[in-house]
């Protein structure tokens, strides 16, 4: 479906690139730079090159996909065992 829309392939990419960071962060699926700064639109932009509006695509097409969350300011993936083994 994401594909499908408005800058599907990037979109598409942006999922991978957070799946990626996600584990890296090494946080339970949660985008956190350190245990008390969480990832921004500015900083997945900055971190993929995609674009800000973009990567505010994204995270809207995703959210309403039941793709990824966001608690206490911070991003997080659902379902992130489903995704990557921690």
């Amino acid at each position: 479906m994401i594909r499908s829309g408005p800058e599907g392939n990037t979109l598409c990419l942006l999922w991978l690139l957070m799946l990626t960071e996600a584990g890296k962060c090494n946080r339970g699926g949660y985008l956190m730079i350190s245990d008390s700064l969480p990832y921004t639109e500015e900083t997945l932009n900055i971190l993929t090159g995609i674009s800000l509006s973009t990567v505010r695509l994204g995270l809207i097409a995703f959210a309403e996909l039941g793709m990824i969350d966001r608690k206490d300011g911070a991003i997080f993936i659902k379902n992130w065992r489903k995704y990557q083994s921690e």
